[in-house]
């Protein structure tokens, strides 16, 4: 039985969070528990020079070298915003308000952060070692090795540079999911 989404995804301000966070161009969304897991790594080393990573979730005091190692890697561009209610329209908003979200996990079984991604009407970047069973277009996802740091990078690229042209078809992939 899929996760359900709820509402506040579908009709999130893409603004409010950017504005509560200072963001002014592009950025990628990641949510989930820092560590190597998620593969926030890569990640940052994929979208170095391209925009800043905006990181959602918490991160144990075990894992604090390797965020240190995922903002590093981002050049210093990488943004850890801690963990977030999920029913603050603030977390709804850091979706709707990302170019592009990206999952590289080692492996995923229904990630509701990708569902809610979509739901903001936001394009994802996931895991190829996923078992999300849904047929979603291209313009809304597109599948990586975990660890291909240039495959991540033109995923990424290739869905925020068509993100508004392709919202709507984001919504609809999962508007059987409310």
């Amino acid at each position: 039985v899929p996760n359900g989404i709820d509402e506040g995804f579908f009709s999130a301000d893409p603004e409010a969070f950017r504005a509560e966070r200072g963001l002014g161009g592009p950025y990628a969304l990641t949510v989930g528990e820092i560590g190597p897991y998620k593969n926030q790594l890569s990640a940052a080393r994929a979208l170095k020079d391209v925009m800043p990573l905006v990181m959602l979730g918490p991160c144990p005091a075990r894992n604090k070298p390797y965020l240190e190692s995922v903002i590093e890697a981002s050049g210093d561009t990488a943004v850890f915003a801690g963990t977030m209610d999920n029913r603050d329209p603030l977390f709804a908003s850091a979706y709707a308000g990302a170019s592009v979200f990206v999952l590289p996990s080692r492996t995923e079984v229904q990630p509701i952060s990708v569902l809610e991604s979509l739901a903001s009407g936001t394009p994802v970047v996931l895991t190829r070692n996923k078992s999300l069973d849904l047929e979603l277009p291209e313009t809304c996802c597109r599948q990586v090795t975990p660890d291909d740091v240039a495959g991540i990078r033109a995923a990424a690229q290739g869905l925020a540079n068509g993100r508004s042209a392709a919202s709507a078809d984001c919504q609809a992939a999962v508007e059987h999911l409310r």
